[in-house]
């Protein structure tokens, strides 16, 4: 379902787990860890990545 809704919201067919690391690599980190946040409760020393709307679709849109 959440495909389905972010295929409707960019209008763009959502990359594979592969792609999204590529273009993580090709545009740099910062987008990305931008929308990090910490789980502060079980791991407090991991980062978690959380993708949203906003920075996916930038990433598709930056290629």
């Amino acid at each position: 379902m959440f495909k389905k809704f972010m295929e409707k919201y960019t209008s763009k067919p959502i990359p594979s787990r592969g792609a999204i690391i590529k273009l993580m690599e090709d545009v740099g980190t910062d987008v990305i860890y931008r929308n990090t946040y910490k789980n502060v409760l079980s791991r407090p020393h991991q980062m978690t990545i959380k993708l949203s709307v906003k920075s996916i679709k930038y990433l598709l849109i930056s290629k």
